[in-house]
């Protein structure tokens, strides 16, 4: 009886120290890990009831000394999930946005500035004309059809920057912080485009 006291107060010592490092939010992961562990210790309870009779087997003992092994290791994988968490909440937003979506939110912002912009997208578009004598001919005939499909032409590279964003954002954006940073750049890109909309109709005298 003594020797199913004593490893029933070991029990309740290792239960009570489990449930002390379990006050903070977990993560799924971890979540995962205290569902294990409250499998291990209703294992442990059971084993520990069983060494307290006086015909318990070795193969009994060396399972309750791997129970007790197995609950070890997971308190010690949740403490370290626990650890990177808290060092991960004490970063600052921005040490939390991922570099990437900063780098293209500026690429982007300058590439639909009106001085970048003109420059770049009429480049492009005229490029394509050159290229078919179709809108050569378009442009021989009629000035306001050849500025629209100078117009489309040009449109067809920040139509094309959208996409990009959208698949960006699908497949690579995962974490919260970067969800709302990423749609905030996106926001901004579609400002600028129909800024520069405007602009290149005025800019072309489309429609005069």
């Amino acid at each position: 009886m003594d020797k199913e006291k004593d490893l029933l107060e070991e029990l309740e010592i290792t239960v009570d120290e489990e449930n002390d490092n379990s006050e903070s939010e977990v993560s799924d992961e971890s979540f995962d890990i205290d569902v294990k562990l409250q499998e291990l210790y209703v294992k442990l309870d059971q084993l520990a009831i069983r060494l307290g009779m006086e015909d318990y087997t070795d193969e009994e003992y060396e399972e309750y000394e791997d129970v007790k092994k197995q609950i070890k290791e997971l308190r010690k994988e949740k403490k370290n999930i626990i650890k990177t968490q808290r060092a991960s909440e004490k970063k600052s937003i921005l040490e939390q946005i991922s570099l990437w979506i900063i780098v293209y939110g500026i690429i982007m912002v300058i590439l639909h500035l009106p001085g970048v912009a003109p420059k770049v997208w009429f480049s492009f578009s005229t490029f394509l004309i050159d290229t078919f004598d179709f809108f050569s001919e378009i442009s021989s005939e009629n000035v306001v059809i050849y500025n629209i499909w100078l117009f489309i032409l040009a449109f067809a590279i920040p139509l094309l920057f959208h996409v990009l964003s959208w698949e960006l954002y699908i497949n690579f954006v995962k974490t919260k912080i970067n969800k709302w940073t990423f749609r905030i750049v996106w926001i901004i890109q579609a400002i600028l485009t129909v800024v520069m909309i405007i602009y290149f109709i005025n800019l072309t005298n489309l429609f005069g």
